[in-house]
């Protein structure tokens, strides 16, 4: 009893400290990203706002759980999971959890729709698929973490003198389903969203380095034919191109790292001998997942220009000195893409200058026409660039 009192204790001492700043940096943001998300719903056309709305309701619930029962736990006494007939609980954190992480999937490949085939992703990206999507796997992930209501039981621990939820594997069967659950949960949780969100944006990477570099050479060939000057828009793009690098490998590295420990923990667990180390190890790798969810906010939702935007307006005096007052509207430059090409039109259908004036300075005019033409199609290019970066930007 001494021994594994003493590291129950100790775990128990070191979550009344952690758990509250767990929950501190998690809880708000996720409960603001949901209010911002499900506002934006109304007045977006697109899926993103469903997904995300989604995923911050999803971990707030689990933070909530996470950190209000071991809190609990450390400060009363009361172990919620034991009052809830220990198999609640677990379901319920193991569903919120991969249902988050297929939100995080169901993202990724919106955003590689839009990327690639922006006319067909503006009628199958919709609201309404996105939530017919929701409801069939959050479905199939509650079928598949039925194993934990027949695997978890109430034990009676005679070295404590007190009940424990006992992960229950003793005959031939409930040890075969238990190592199945256990690669179900592995796979569905921490491989499969990793393996998504690797493979989904290293095409998109590619398509705007690709693009990126033809808008460079279009800008210098331009340069060079006709003495216009290459725009500050390239040196603004390849500043957010980076930012989509950084956003995509922060995304990768964070979900590696804060949600493949515990899985495997509970995939050898049965290999690690039971103890304080075990405790302790046990007790570090759920902290770790819980601040995946607490991540979501700021890798998701916080690098956003939407959720920027929503945010300075329903705080409008805390917003200017988060953003020191930069303001990057993605209307303003989807309303630049269109005009744009209406420039173009109007500048060909324009009455060559010749017909009115009949000068002889009608060549000059001629050239000087042509390199303002030209500088208008560079930056329609640049701005055709700046659209892609800009979906990233929204549903990043």
């Amino acid at each position: 009893m001494g021994e594994s009192s003493d590291s129950t204790l100790q775990v128990s001492h070191f979550g009344n400290i952690i758990w509250p700043i767990v929950f501190l940096i998690g809880w708000p943001g996720s409960l603001i990203s949901s209010y911002i998300w499900a506002h934006r719903i109304k007045t977006t056309q697109n899926s993103t706002p469903v997904l995300q709305c989604f995923m911050s309701t999803l971990d707030s619930a689990f933070i909530l759980l996470v950190c209000a029962r071991n809190w609990i736990k450390g400060i009363a006494g009361v172990d919620l999971r034991l009052e809830t007939g220990c198999a609640l609980e677990p379901f319920l954190l193991a569903t919120i959890s991969q249902i988050s992480s297929w939100v995080i999937i169901m993202l990724c490949f919106e955003r590689l729709a839009f990327i690639f085939f922006p006319l067909r992703a503006k009628s199958i990206c919709v609201p309404k698929i996105a939530l017919i999507n929701i409801v069939i796997i959050s479905l199939l992930l509650c079928i598949a973490n039925t194993p934990v209501f027949w695997l978890t039981n109430k034990v009676w621990n005679e070295t404590e003198s007190i009940h424990m939820c006992h992960f229950d594997s003793d005959n031939g069967m409930k040890v075969y389903v238990k190592d199945i659950y256990a690669n179900v949960d592995f796979s569905m949780y921490s491989m499969i969203p990793l393996i998504a969100i690797i493979i989904s944006h290293i095409p998109i990477l590619n398509k705007l380095f690709i693009s990126r570099r033809q808008v460079k050479a279009q800008s210098l060939s331009n340069q060079q034919r006709n003495g216009v000057r290459c725009c500050n828009c390239s040196l603004v793009t390849d500043n957010r191109t980076l930012k989509v690098v950084k956003t995509v490998l922060l995304m990768a590295f964070s979900h590696l790292v804060l949600t493949l420990p515990i899985t495997l923990f509970y995939k050898f667990q049965d290999y690690i001998s039971a103890g304080k180390a075990k405790d302790m190890i046990e007790f570090v790798f759920q902290v770790l997942q819980v601040l995946n969810h607490c991540l979501h906010f700021y890798i998701y939702s916080f690098t956003s220009t939407i959720f920027n935007e929503s945010l300075m307006t329903l705080f409008p005096r805390v917003g200017p000195w988060l953003y020191r007052g930069q303001k990057t509207s993605s209307s303003n430059n989807l309303d630049l893409n269109n005009r744009i090409p209406s420039m173009l039109n109007q500048q060909l259908k324009k009455p060559s200058p010749d017909t009115r004036r009949g000068s002889n300075c009608s060549t000059t005019d001629s050239i000087s026409e042509q390199k303002q033409l030209e500088k208008r199609r560079m930056l329609f290019e640049q701005r055709t660039q700046e659209s892609r970066l800009n979906h990233i930007d929204e549903s990043s």
